[in-house]
């Protein structure tokens, strides 16, 4: 059985069909209206401070501050989920008419209250004190009653006992976002679960990641017995960590340092066991994690030296196109596809291009390595408008395949040589093509059919452009 709930519903989203539902996130805005229900959240009498987007999800209220809702109809109940600024006082509210009962004063600003207006309107206006500020989430209009109860985040299903992993195979941030709660969830048929975590995927943080918090325990759990683990990540000051299976080494920088991000930042060796538990006694932030299952990582801990010294990028496509390398797969004797994952908005670039070798022709689930040479050296990603702005990967690569329905999912990352590690995460659908529709006729999306491959020959780079091919230099082959 799968429970999963998101950011918004682990504060209790109502489950009323007449039920209207306002999110203030970091995609929301501070004028919304929908099913003919309008809110808006004003500066009141407070010129000089309007409502703002806050650091940890959600929107900042300052004094003098209102909220004004107006619907087409009268409705009977309004509903704010609300926290306080950390080190401000909490800031009272009254209502223009009928009856409020505040849900409480919050602890700080991850203890979440509830306010209940009742009463008959079509225009009600709330007004905030003199002194203080609150942190808004959600509004709802006719909605059941919200349940602030822990609510946690548990994908209980199986995992797949005939699942092929990749060496290494990567574990990325999953596409969701609440503040320590109990979560876990699969991806590549690693079970990740966490007693007391984050997971945060959003404009509001620089790299997205999932965290485990101070004194709690985060696990991975496989069907195939695990080798080691290397997690690129963050880490608190003074941080230490313990394991029920195999070695741990990780960062730790001293009291009077900052914290500290590392590619790796944690590195699990001779686990020799189909699960690990870390016992984390400071933070631990995962942007990626890879898990090996052959051999121990070969990278070193980055805790100030000479690794690590590039980006890590996270990167998510909306668009994806397989492509069979009809040649290829005759030089090799074994199936051949250029994965591409772009943007429709501009499908130019950025795009990432992944060399995959399959085990059957048509069918591209699974789990592909740089190691075993299932994911091919010609993998790129073009960043740039110029189609000299590419860079091939070069020390390491992982991608994962799986398939739902008609609905593909692709994760991995490669690391490329110009340093940098670029993750990416593409969900949808995926049509097929063979190469020679697709570099000589064209596929039907006209942004796509401009976009060039490059291939290597006789240690010379080519780019194939529709039907013609072309040197870097741009002289016509």
């Amino acid at each position: 059985m799968k429970k999963l709930f998101s950011f918004l519903v682990a504060f209790g989203c109502a489950v009323s069909l007449n039920a209207t539902t306002f999110n203030f996130d970091s995609s929301a805005s501070v004028s919304q209206t929908i099913d003919g229900i309008s809110v808006q959240l004003g500066q009141g009498n407070n010129a000089t401070n309007a409502p703002a987007y806050s650091s940890y999800v959600g929107m900042k209220i300052y004094a003098s501050n209102t909220i004004t809702i107006d619907a087409e109809q009268s409705f009977s109940n309004v509903q704010l989920v609300f926290s306080m600024n950390q080190g401000k006082a909490y800031l009272p509210m009254t209502a223009s008419t009928g009856n409020l009962q505040g849900g409480g004063t919050p602890a700080d600003k991850d203890d979440k209250k509830v306010d209940v207006w009742t009463g008959s309107t079509n225009h009600l206006v709330f007004t905030f004190g003199t002194s203080g500020q609150r942190i808004i989430y959600q509004i709802v209009v006719d909605g059941e009653p919200i349940d602030l109860n822990p609510i946690v985040y548990v994908d209980t299903t199986s995992l797949d006992s005939s699942f092929l992993y990749g060496e290494p195979t990567a574990v990325l941030v999953p596409d969701m976002n609440f503040l320590k709660k109990e979560y876990a969830f699969i991806e590549s048929n690693i079970r990740v679960s966490c007693s007391l975590g984050t997971i945060l995927n959003n404009d509001t943080v620089s790299m997205p990641y999932f965290n485990c918090n101070a004194g709690n325990t985060l696990t991975f759990e496989t069907t195939q017995p695990m080798k080691g683990i290397a997690i690129n990540g963050y880490v608190r000051k003074q941080f230490s960590a313990s394991v029920d299976n195999g070695n741990i080494e990780y960062c730790s920088p001293g009291e009077l340092e900052d914290d500290w991000e590392g590619y790796p930042v944690v590195i699990i060796s001779d686990i020799n066991a189909t699960s690990v538990t870390i016992q984390c006694d400071k933070q631990l932030r995962c942007y990626a994690v890879r898990v090996y299952f052959e051999a121990n990582p070969a990278e070193e801990l980055d805790c100030g030296g000479s690794s690590g010294e590039g980006e890590v990028f996270n990167l998510t496509f909306d668009s994806a196109d397989a492509v069979y390398e009809s040649e290829d797969s005759a030089d090799e004797g074994k199936p051949n596809y250029t994965v591409f994952l772009y943007n429709n908005e501009n499908p130019d670039y950025p795009y990432i291009a992944l060399d995959l070798y399959p085990a059957t022709q048509g069918d591209l689930v699974g789990t592909y390595s740089k190691d075993n040479e299932s994911l091919g050296d010609y993998s790129w990603y073009q960043y740039g408008e110029d189609e000299m702005d590419f860079t091939w990967m070069e020390s390491d690569g992982a991608v994962a395949i799986s398939k739902t329905g008609e609905i593909y999912t692709i994760s991995g990352y490669i690391s490329c040589d110009d340093n940098n590690t670029y993750n990416f995460r593409f969900t949808g659908t995926m049509p097929f093509y063979t190469d020679t529709d697709y570099y000589t006729e064209g596929i039907e999306d006209a942004n796509a059919e401009q976009r060039a491959t490059k291939i290597l020959r006789n240690g010379q780079l080519l780019l194939i452009y529709k039907d013609k091919v072309y040197t870097v230099t741009g002289q016509r082959q």
